[in-house]
């Protein structure tokens, strides 16, 4: 996706750095806290443990 999150949302991964750190080693999903997003991302297959999707950015978006 061409899409960009929020600066805030980026800021807050200061308080993690090991995940800010890692976040180009592993496909990263962000999902908005709306039960249908959530919902639709955890029966994403291309996000299943053994998928071996490509490290980037991915989230879903309302």
């Amino acid at each position: 996706m061409n899409d960009s999150l929020k600066q805030s949302v980026k800021n807050l991964w200061n308080n993690l750095p090991i995940f800010r750190d890692s976040m180009n080693k592993v496909p990263t999903l962000h999902i908005p806290i709306q039960k249908e997003m959530i919902e639709a991302s955890l029966k994403n297959s291309d996000f299943m443990l053994a998928t071996n999707t490509t490290a980037n950015f991915y989230w879903y978006k309302p």
